[in-house]
């Protein structure tokens, strides 16, 4: 890439517009979001979708930049949009909003390793692997976000 080219590039991203797809179920939440959202300068909501349907429509049709998603909506969950996305439009970035600050969510968004987790407990990688195995088959789940949510639904854990 010629030096020309590159700052071509460079500068119609830095004047560029980002675009936002905003899904909330709750139409009071998205209007207070996309208002401080449209505050910043650079910043551009294309779409808004009550449900996780919807979002995913509109981010196949208008493919934003970002995808500002609740984790919980309707008909699809912002963690299930969220891996819809990152396998359909990996350009499209997603950050996902929660009203939720307790240990579970804060946790399951940490996403720990094995490794980490092998460390603090001092127990082996491999240990590890068992434990969540089980955990995973007992509340009929495949992964450690599925399982912490269904933990939460079931009230095993506090939301």
């Amino acid at each position: 890439m010629t030096f020309t080219r590159f700052l071509a590039t460079f500068l119609h991203h830095m004047t560029a517009s980002i675009t936002i797809l905003l899904a909330d179920d709750h139409a009071v939440v998205r209007a207070g979001i996309r208002q401080f959202l449209e505050r910043a300068a650079g910043l551009s909501v294309i779409a808004e979708a009550d449900d996780g349907d919807t979002a995913r429509r509109l981010i196949a049709q208008r493919r934003p930049d970002v995808a500002v998603l609740d984790v919980h909506m309707p008909k699809a969950t912002g963690i299930e949009v969220a891996r819809w996305c990152r396998a359909e439009h990996p350009t499209t970035g997603v950050l996902i909003l929660t009203a939720y600050d307790d240990a579970p969510y804060v946790q399951a968004a940490r996403g720990y390793t094995n490794k980490a987790i092998s460390a603090q407990i001092f127990i082996s990688d491999r240990t590890v692997q068992g434990h969540l195995a089980h955990i995973y088959a007992k509340l009929q789940t495949n992964t450690r976000t599925e399982a912490v949510m269904r933990a939460v639904s079931l009230g095993l854990i506090a939301s």
